[in-house]
This record gives structure tokens, sequence and C-alpha cells, in this order.
């Protein structure tokens, strides 16, 4: 797909915009233009992608990790990161 042709689409899809997606549309642009980082561009670009459907598994895991909050097992943000030596420990 060239250059031209994608913009052609953007431009068919931006017509059918109500006046709030367009301040979003005009936001996430100017951030994206305005953004130096590679690293950031691509978080900002993956904002925009589909969630990817959770395996079995992690849909388990998240299960399993939730009960373990909720009986009280774990710890919070700040003790993890005391443990890790990321804050002091006073």
């Amino acid at each position: 797909m060239t250059t031209q042709t994608v913009k052609s689409e953007v431009h068919e899809l931006v017509d059918t915009l109500s006046y709030d997606e367009l301040v979003a549309i005009k936001e996430f642009l100017c951030r994206l233009k305005a953004t130096e980082s590679p690293i950031d561009r691509a978080l900002l670009r993956a904002s925009l992608r589909e969630p990817e459907e959770l395996s079995e598994a992690d849909l388990i895991a998240t299960q399993d990790a939730k009960d373990a909050v909720a009986a009280g097992d774990g710890i919070n943000h700040e003790e993890l990161l005391r443990r890790l030596d990321l804050v002091d420990a006073d």
C-alpha cells in the first residue's frame, strides 16, 4: 500500500467523524508529531491497536491473582518498591 493510498483512506475516514472524534484525532496526531522518542511514538501507536485475546491460562492466572489479593496475600505497591530497593525503607 502506498503512502498516497493510506492518505486517501485517512481523508475518507476523517470525513465521517464527529466533532469530538476529530478533536481526539487531532490531539493524537499532535502528540505523535511532537514526540521525538521512538519508544514514546511506538507506545502511542500501540495504544490504538486492538487488545490481544487472553489465553485460558492467562485468565486463570489473572483470577488466581485477584483471589490472592482478596484473601490478603501479596504486598502493596509501596512494599514492592521497598523490596526492590527503589525507595528508602523509612
